[in-house]
C-alpha cells in the first residue's frame, strides 16, 4: 500500500460526494429529497469511515473535529430547511464549500501525515475500510428521505466501527 493508493481512494470518494452535491442541485423538485438523502447518507458514512480509518495516535487533530462539526451543522441545516425552502440552494452551496475545505485539507495534509506515521498494515486496513464505504452507505439507502443527518451519522459510525472490527 502506498500513499498514492490511499490518497486515490480518499480523492475518489471526495469526487463522488461533489458529484452527488451537483445531482442534488440539478434534481427536479420531486426528486430532490431522494437525491439529498443519498448525498447525506454517503457523506455520513464517508465522515465516519475517514475518522476511523485515519485515526491514529496523534494523527487526527483539532482541525479535523472542527471541520467535521461544520459539515455536520451544514447537513443538519439542510435537513431542517427541507428542499422546498427558498434558501435551500444557498445552504447546499455552503455545505459544498465546507466539504471542499475538508477534502482539500484531507488530501493535502491528513492523508500524507497519516501515511508517514503508519505501518503498511495500518495503511492497508485504512484503505480497506474506506473502500467499504459504498457497501455501508447503501445499507440504509432505501430508507425514506427525512431521516435526520444526526441519525444517519450515528448509524454510520456504528456500521463503520463494526466493519473496522471485521477482518479485511
Amino acid at each position: 500500500m502506498s500513499h498514492t493508493t490511499l490518497a486515490g481512494v480518499v480523492a475518489t470518494q471526495h469526487r463522488r460526494l461533489r458529484e452527488m452535491v451537483a445531482d442534488v442541485a440539478r434534481a427536479a423538485p420531486g426528486a430532490r429529497d431522494a437525491a439529498l438523502h443519498r448525498l447525506l447518507r454517503h457523506l455520513a458514512v464517508h465522515l465516519a469511515a475517514e475518522r476511523v480509518a485515519l485515526a491514529a495516535d496523534g494523527v487526527a487533530g483539532a482541525g479535523d473535529a472542527v471541520e467535521e462539526h461544520e459539515i455536520v451543522e451544514g447537513a443538519e441545516r439542510l435537513d431542517d430547511l427541507g428542499t422546498d425552502c427558498p434558501s435551500f440552494a444557498v445552504q447546499l452551496g455552503l455545505l459544498a464549500a465546507g466539504m471542499v475545505h475538508h477534502e482539500t485539507r484531507s488530501e493535502r495534509e491528513v492523508v500524507p501525515r497519516f501515511v508517514t506515521a503508519q505501518e503498511a498494515g495500518d495503511l492497508d486496513r485504512a484503505e480497506q475500510l474506506l473502500l467499504r464505504c459504498d457497501d455501508i452507505a447503501v445499507l440504509d439507502e432505501d430508507a425514506l428521505p427525512g431521516v435526520g443527518f444526526g441519525h444517519m451519522l450515528r448509524d454510520a459510525r456504528a456500521a463503520v466501527n463494526e466493519r473496522a472490527r471485521l477482518p479485511s
